[in-house]
């Protein structure tokens, strides 16, 4: 009788089920991770894009969602021919003009009057400030833990101050916004001058300052940074258009932050970079 000859197993018959389904399961994992690093590198690029586009106030998402992602740096806002400051930092003066927002803390009210009486000439200020929490137009809060006050002194001048403060009541940074409806000499020279006008408060670092463009229009940009010696981060900033607009022309800002501030790992009060 021949003799039958059983063929022998291939090399995957050979495999114990379980080896197989583990094979099987490193490879089911190898694509998932290529996968998950694709979408994670497109991912990215789109928020290194968004970037981008909000910084160049192209698709300004920090402005749409102030609440949200009003921390992302951006440049100067550009309304009427005018550059505005970001809502952070300073607040318009239909965003205090409601009288059904809850009441301001004591505490807080006296700290932003001796902030004024201490960095805002006399001859600029009120005796006393109506300190209201910063809402938008329709009375909804901007930011709970913003307040400020704004009031105008005549020849079209305004002044709107305001500060951000943490869980403890103490002002995490402090700011004020002078406009008038005018443009000005504005120089590394005369800078100094322009600000003592209204503020109290000495520039102690050097000025900077340049033409730059926006909307078509061109106006003069000076900067004065400075840390003190309690880690204080504070700027000069004026703003002046070198032709007459319909509304304000100028603007000269004052303001501080302090090491406990959301934003005091910026460069400057109105830019991260």
């Amino acid at each position: 009788m021949a003799e039958q000859v059983t063929p022998s197993p291939s090399s995957d018959e050979q495999k114990p089920p379980q080896t197989a389904r583990s094979a099987g399961k490193l490879k089911t994992l190898a694509l998932w991770e290529v996968g998950l690093f694709e979408l994670g590198f497109v991912l990215l690029g789109l928020l290194i894009l968004f970037e981008v586009f909000n910084y160049f106030n192209l698709l300004p998402i920090s402005k749409i969602f102030p609440n949200q992602l009003g921390f992302l740096p951006h440049r100067p806002y550009q309304q009427g021919g005018t550059v505005t400051r970001p809502s952070n930092t300073l607040i318009p003066n239909q965003q205090m003009s409601k009288s059904n927002t809850p009441p301001v803390p004591a505490v807080i009210k006296k700290d932003i009057q001796s902030f004024a009486k201490s960095y805002i000439k006399s001859s600029q200020s009120l005796p006393s400030l109506d300190v209201k929490p910063a809402t938008l137009a329709n009375g909804t809060i901007l930011d709970p833990n913003r307040f400020g006050a704004y009031w105008a002194i005549g020849n079209g001048v305004s002044i709107s101050i305001s500060a951000r403060y943490g869980q403890d009541l103490v002002a995490q940074d402090r700011s004020v916004l002078v406009a008038f409806p005018e443009s000005i000499n504005l120089n590394n020279l005369t800078a100094d001058s322009n600000a003592a006008k209204y503020f109290l408060v000495q520039a102690k670092g050097t000025w900077n300052c340049g033409k730059e463009m926006t909307g078509g229009k061109e106006f003069v940009n000076c900067v004065n940074f400075w840390i003190d010696t309690q880690n204080i981060k504070k700027e000069i900033n004026i703003i002046s258009f070198s032709s007459a607009t319909n509304n304000q022309n100028t603007s000269i800002a004052y303001c501080e932050r302090n090491t406990q501030s959301i934003f005091y790992g910026w460069k400057s009060c109105y830019s991260q970079k």
